[in-house]
């Protein structure tokens, strides 16, 4: 119950401390043309200081229960946790550029189409195959790097944290040459 209450506790606090700031902080920082929120003000203040708090327990309980080295390093490994985490979050932010990118490719399509409408038939038929083509091309990207995106995002980033390794090892059907020796080629 110690590593929980001092290694993911402190996590927790932080990560709802900067959930009530955020919204409120991003208004503050980011100039923008339509009227603000007002519902995101009030936790303004108490998000920053709950933020403030759960990270001073992320450095001074994560290395709770280690003599000084250990508490010292523990300490170290809370703030690299940290990074961590917003690493993360902005690999899987990038999913959502991903998909943006694909929005803006079929944006340019039709904006390229559009413009050879103006032309006649042959700017028709023209818009038509290079709407094909950009289409089909769009359709294709997406579909790769949504997949290689992802595969990566689990495999790499997500695993590391929950997947342990333990377990048989696979052996695959194969005949099992314990007791042949092979010497020049040959089977003896």
């Amino acid at each position: 119950w110690v590593n929980g209450l001092c290694k993911a506790l402190p996590n927790l606090v932080m990560f709802v401390g900067l959930s009530l700031a955020f919204p409120a902080l991003i208004q503050k920082i980011i100039p923008l043309d339509y009227p603000i929120v007002d519902w995101f003000q009030p936790f303004m203040v108490p998000g920053v200081i709950v933020t403030i708090i759960g990270f001073g327990a992320v450095v001074l309980l994560n290395g709770v229960g280690q003599r000084l080295g250990g508490y010292v390093v523990g300490m170290f490994s809370g703030v690299y946790k940290l990074i961590n985490y917003f690493s993360d979050i902005l690999s899987y932010a990038r999913l959502f550029g991903v998909g943006l990118v694909g929005c803006v490719i079929a944006y340019v399509a039709n904006f390229l189409c559009g413009m050879f409408a103006n032309v006649g038939w042959v700017g028709i038929i023209l818009g038509g195959i290079v709407a094909i083509l950009f289409h089909a091309l769009n359709i294709a990207l997406s579909l790769l790097s949504a997949y290689i995106h992802n595969a990566r995002l689990q495999f790499v980033e997500f695993f590391g944290k929950f997947y342990e390794g333990t377990g048989t090892p696979f052996v695959p059907m194969a005949s099992k040459l314990r007791y042949a020796r092979i010497n020049n080629g040959t089977r003896k």
